[in-house]
């Protein structure tokens, strides 16, 4: 009779209407809790409905029920998404995303779960990490073409590589955890009391450590590696998942940078890949001795119950692949009762043969006198004793480790067994190597080799915490590569690498070996000079450090010559906090910089607290709210006449606390937190409200930012504050550097095109001199171009003097105006007439002043 139809309410169709439910309910929690882990710069740390909705379509019962749970994860993140994310008709491409996710991932995780949906095998988790690669890089670009297909693809790489990390982070954290759940009651199956108190206690203090505010998260990879091997790996899963959240969590509330996301992320990711390989190995570890321990116990018993079973215990034993032998006592020597084949097979002799000859006659060489101290203790234990021993047969060429176990039975006879463990030991010690491997990447910049700022931290509490005696000192320096984003712009990142590389060597060159030199930022650097006193004399060490600065660097692009800026501060107290000091020493090279390019500060009090206070995201908002900005103007002059032809319009700020601030000390916090677009608006309003009171028949450019570049209604804003003010379009003028346009989409070239439509005139800053700076003028409609200072910058020779002209010729050809920067002495302003430049800018006519100071312009001539 054929099996009896499931009906509606219950079995299959009960089973996959709670798989669904359970999927969009959870997917929509997670989704949730994956946003918690999105900071104000949209990084994404963790995406934890990835990973359960990869494992909620494993569970899913047949294809219907596969069907329905990616309809289900669909349904979640729409429930999530709309009204909570940003890119509003992205939204759709974002559901497709989310739910092609699991689809891509299911055949990954089908083979490395086997048949029992449990992972359990280092080839397993290869698949599963594979699946999360492939799957997660599928889902991040149709989401990234999504946006793009949306018109907001300035964020597109940014969105794919957050997208890629997140998704695959939440799958790597949380579905092991699902796949290797267990009820709670047998959590604790393996591992003493004492070891889980032990390792929990560990764990949960190392936590406490980052909460606390320590740099050494490295700690966390040391105790979840520590339960990996101890416990098991439902423990190590909830150890990682633990240490994880508490990082990404701890990561979001910190003010960190680019490269410390990246950190995060990368440690994340260690502690994810080697907890779960050397759980597993250590799982598969443990099944292997038990199974062992169970077959010996198992031969003893049989040898006990009954002498009628013996042949049939004989013929399985000789199926084994263990050397296996009875050995009974005969005075002071061991004889023979009982080996099987593996046992016999490199003497030669029979089952028969073999039975009470000496233990001698039978090991392989090297082994007797490991076995002979085995026996005895054996002799005197109740349970199996083990021991390893390296081994080698001359005769068949091999060297190895061999593993003996050895059990008393009831009659005083001993059971041995021994296998080669070599290839148990070789992975063994290639998991220790990728342990060491992975300590390293988490505590050492990648590009540099140098330590990173966690190493770093660690390291300057270690030396600064052994300071004894009154006059004992730490010098702690921050050094910063002066123009390095226009290394980046003008020649490649190729060549400013380079430069980080051969500067870290030189910087490394400069110190002890028990000092400590660490890449803290893109091109920061920070240093430790140990065992020093409160009278050290800096001016030696910053004339070498300058000294090897200034020398040519040998790039992919030629030679580049640079200095650097930097900050140095002594520390003599013992419970100096690392971070104080960095933010005193980045406020001080701040300091330092107003002063031009170049210079060497000290950190003291006589700064003022101006020069070392750091805004916050919070500090700048308030600042827009409450009008403590203001915009001071530079004049843009002809040089023939000395007549002001227009103005620059530079942004600063009146703190009512600290003072006057320049935009280099908020700009790049504006810019992490998203505020750019609001500051923009604000300065696009206020200088052409200011337009009514400059000079007659003048133009004002203001700068704008790529945040303001990307939106949609950036037309519509310009157009709208020219006519509220009554200001003509050709009145303004916007300003954009080389890195914008050469990132420019179709969609931003058009909104700029539509602006020069209206009468707004296009300006391209910095323009440098070589020839991808030039190929825009071809590439791109600008209406002026305002020339590096570095054009002028030096002595007046002919070559340079031929180039120039070359330049001021091209303006009318191209039908540009050339507006030459930085022109501070009369020499400069002399090369820009001889060369036929018209127009320059500089703090030879005027510095930026404010409307209601009145700007001093120097005559002409």
């Amino acid at each position: 009779m054929g099996a009896a139809r499931e009906s509606p309410g219950g079995g299959v169709l009960s089973r996959l209407w709670v798989n669904v439910v359970v999927t969009a309910v959870g997917y929509f929690a997670l989704s949730l809790v994956g946003n918690q882990m999105l900071p104000r710069d949209g990084i994404s740390l963790l995406w934890p409905a990835s990973g359960f909705a990869a494992v909620m379509l494993l569970w899913a019962p047949g294809r219907r029920g596969r069907a329905a749970t990616i309809a289900a994860v669909a349904i979640g993140y729409a429930a999530f998404a709309f009204g909570t994310t940003e890119y509003g008709d992205a939204e759709l491409a974002f559901v497709v995303a989310n739910a092609l996710e699991p689809l891509i991932m299911l055949p990954f995780l089908l083979r490395a779960t086997a048949d029992d949906h449990k992972l359990a095998s280092l080839r397993g988790l290869g698949w599963f990490v594979a699946g999360a690669s492939v799957a997660c890089m599928a889902s991040a670009v149709v989401a990234t073409a999504g946006i793009i297909f949306e018109g907001s693809s300035a964020g597109a790489e940014a969105l794919w590589r957050d997208w890629f990390v997140g998704d695959a982070l939440g799958i790597l954290v949380l579905a092991p955890l699902l796949l290797q759940a267990r009820p709670i009651a047998s959590l604790w199956r393996r591992g003493t009391a004492v070891e889980q108190v032990a390792l929990w206690a560990a764990l949960g203090g190392s936590l406490l450590l980052l909460v606390g505010g320590s740099e050494m998260s490295v700690v966390v990879l040391g105790v979840v590696v520590l339960i990996a091997v101890l416990l098991d790996t439902a423990a190590a899963s909830l150890a990682i998942l633990a240490s994880s959240v508490v990082m990404a969590l701890l990561a979001q509330h910190a003010s960190v940078g680019e490269n410390d996301w990246t950190d995060v992320r990368l440690l994340i990711a260690i502690v994810v890949l080697v907890g779960q390989a050397v759980s597993l190995a250590t799982s598969a570890r443990v099944r292997a001795l038990g199974e062992r321990d169970q077959a010996v116990q198992s031969a003893l018993a049989a040898v006990r119950r009954s002498e009628a079973t013996d042949s049939a215990l004989r013929d399985a034993l000789d199926a084994g692949l263990d050397a296996f032998v009875i050995l009974r006592p005969d005075g002071d020597e061991w004889r023979v009762a009982f080996a099987n084949e593996p046992a016999r097979s490199p003497s030669g002799m029979g089952p028969d043969a073999v039975v009470g000859t000496s233990l001698a006659d039978l090991l392989p060489a090297g082994l007797l006198p490991v076995v002979d101290g085995l026996l005895q203790r054996a002799a005197v234990s109740t349970i199996p004793v083990r021991t390893l021993s390296v081994v080698g047969r001359p005769d068949l060429g091999w060297h190895g480790t061999v593993e003996l176990v050895a059990a008393r039975s009831s009659d005083r006879q001993v059971v041995v067994t021994w296998r080669d463990v070599s290839g148990d030991h070789a992975h063994e010690r290639t998991v220790r190597a990728a342990s060491a491997a992975a300590m390293h990447a988490a505590t050492h910049d990648s590009l540099t080799n140098l330590p990173n700022r966690m190493l770093f931290e660690d390291r300057f509490r270690h030396i600064v915490g052994g300071l004894s005696r009154s006059d004992d000192a730490v010098a702690v320096i921050l050094t910063d590569i002066d123009g390095f984003q226009t290394i980046v712009d003008r020649h490649g990142v190729a060549t400013a690498d380079a430069v980080l590389i051969e500067f870290a060597g030189r910087l490394e060159s400069l110190v002890r070996a028990q000092d400590t030199v660490a890449r803290v930022g893109s091109d920061e650097f920070e240093l430790i000079l140990g065992g020093l006193t409160s009278t050290w004399g800096a001016a030696d060490f910053f004339d070498r450090l300058t000294a090897e600065a200034s020398r040519a660097f040998q790039t992919p692009s030629g030679e580049l010559t640079l200095s650097v800026s930097s900050s140095y501060l002594l520390v003599g107290e013992p419970s100096t906090e690392p971070n104080a000091v960095r933010e005193r020493l980045f406020a001080t090279l701040r300091h330092g910089r107003t002063l031009g390019p170049g210079q060497t500060t000290e950190s003291s009090d006589d700064l003022g607290l101006a020069a070392l206070w750091s805004p916050a995201a919070e500090d700048i908002a308030a600042a827009l709210r409450e009008n403590q900005f203001r915009l001071a103007y530079q004049p843009v002059i002809e040089v023939v006449s000395g007549a002001v032809v227009g103005q620059e319009a530079l942004i600063r700020w009146n703190h009512p606390e600290h003072g006057p601030i320049g935009p280099d000390q908020f700009i790049g916090v504006a810019e992490s937190a998203g505020l750019m677009v609001d500051i923009g608006d604000w300065v696009l309003r206020q200088a052409l409200a200011d337009q009514v009171r400059q000079p007659p028949g003048t133009w004002t450019s203001i700068n704008v930012s790529s945040a303001q570049l990307v939106r949609r209604d950036l037309v519509s804003d310009v157009s709208k504050a020219l006519a509220e003010n009554g200001i003509d379009a050709g009145s303004l003028v916007l300003e954009l550097v080389e890195s914008q346009l050469l990132h420019a989409t179709p969609t931003t070239l058009g909104r700029l095109a539509s602006l020069r439509e209206h009468g707004v005139r296009i300006a391209l800053d910095d323009f440098g001199s070589g020839y991808s700076s030039l190929s825009y003028l071809q590439d791109f409609a600008v209406d002026i171009v305002k020339l590096d200072r570095a054009l002028i910058d030096g002595a007046l020779d002919e070559r340079r003097l031929r180039f120039l002209r070359w330049l001021a010729d091209l303006a009318p050809t191209t039908g540009v105006t050339m507006i030459v920067e930085g022109v501070e002495t009369s020499e400069q302003r002399d090369m820009a007439l001889a060369a036929g430049l018209q127009f320059a800018q500089g703090y030879l006519w005027a510095r930026p002043a404010f409307l209601d100071d009145g700007p001093e312009v120097a005559s002409g001539g």
